[in-house]
């Protein structure tokens, strides 16, 4: 009898021994929350914000990003430059067709028509006008009509014509007059250089006694000018 009551002293000490532990084990370990259930006592919330954060982009997507950027650029960047090469070249074949309009010889006279009325006509056409004091065009472009009336001129033997040059107010008249001369002497000069026959044509300086100004300064540049006097030749003066 008292081998049969230890014993069973014994077995419920073992029982609760392993009990105790089993519990100890499950207390240690952290608890596990099922899906749809609300968190177990003692585990920490979640961060929605880390949640919710995606994944870092690899570094060699912001390289991509940035090399297409760039060659966006340099694809605007030619667009325009060929845009304004463009214009450039419009303007340039403007520039080329006025040119090669102007260089165009007029042509002669009509035999029906009195070649001396019809020179005088054109020499309205024909002026050149000059910088302050100076006795070479300011205008380049403009001798290239001069070039076509001294074509015509050539065309009308009855016809000379007077290269009358002039200066404004400015100055001292002695130098003024001196310029005008030099004025026509040159346009004359520059006709022969053309390979143009000048033979009708005799230079003559006024200074400043034809103004086309009203005597002030801004409209002065009108007076420094070369124009062209068509008169009609008398055989029986040569």
């Amino acid at each position: 009898a008292f081998v049969v009551w230890a014993t069973a002293i014994f077995a419920v000490g073992y029982v609760g021994l392993a009990g105790g532990w089993a519990l100890w084990s499950l207390e240690g370990s952290p608890p596990v929350a099922q899906a749809g259930t609300a968190p177990m006592p003692g585990t920490p919330p979640a961060d929605p914000v880390a949640a919710a954060a995606p994944a870092p982009a690899p570094q060699s997507a912001d390289l991509a990003a940035q090399t297409a950027q760039r060659i966006a650029n340099a694809q605007a960047a030619a667009s325009a430059a060929q845009a304004k090469l463009q214009s450039t070249e419009a303007r340039l074949a403007r520039v080329e067709q006025q040119l090669a309009s102007a260089a165009q010889p007029i042509p002669a006279p009509a035999a029906t028509e009195d070649c001396v009325t019809a020179l005088a006509r054109l020499a309205h056409g024909a002026r050149v006008t000059f910088p302050l004091g100076a006795v070479q065009p300011a205008n380049p472009t403009d001798l290239a009509g001069v070039a076509q009336f001294a074509r015509a001129a050539t065309s009308c033997p009855a016809a000379r014509v007077i290269v009358e040059g002039h200066t404004d107010s400015t100055g001292d008249e002695t130098l003024n007059l001196q310029i005008s001369w030099d004025r026509a002497d040159n346009t004359i000069a520059w006709l022969q250089a053309q390979g143009i026959d000048t033979g009708q044509f005799s230079a003559m300086g006024f200074g400043a006694r034809l103004p086309l100004s009203e005597g002030d300064s801004d409209s002065a540049d009108s007076d420094r000018r070369v124009e062209f006097r068509v008169i009609r030749h008398d055989p029986a003066t040569d």
